[in-house]
């Protein structure tokens, strides 16, 4: 399976190929969280144009939430 991420400054975007469904890459995370905390669509949208469930927008911005308020380790 293969998704393309639209880049961040709407120039283009990039593709990246999934092992197995189910494993999303990282960056394609960072990058839906990214556009959710912008809040210019609901996540339900945001679902549908990247081509995930509901939920996952909602989970993956709890999770990154919980990350950006860890300390950084020295």
């Amino acid at each position: 399976m293969t998704l393309t991420i639209p880049s961040r400054d709407g120039l283009g975007g990039s593709r990246l190929d999934l092992p197995q469904l189910g494993s999303v890459p990282q960056e394609f995370r960072e990058v839906v969280v990214a556009v959710a905390r912008k809040g210019s669509a609901p996540l339900k949208q945001i679902a549908k144009d990247f081509g995930i469930s509901e939920g996952c927008p909602w989970n993956w911005m709890k999770t990154a939430d919980v990350e950006d308020s860890l300390p950084a380790c020295p």
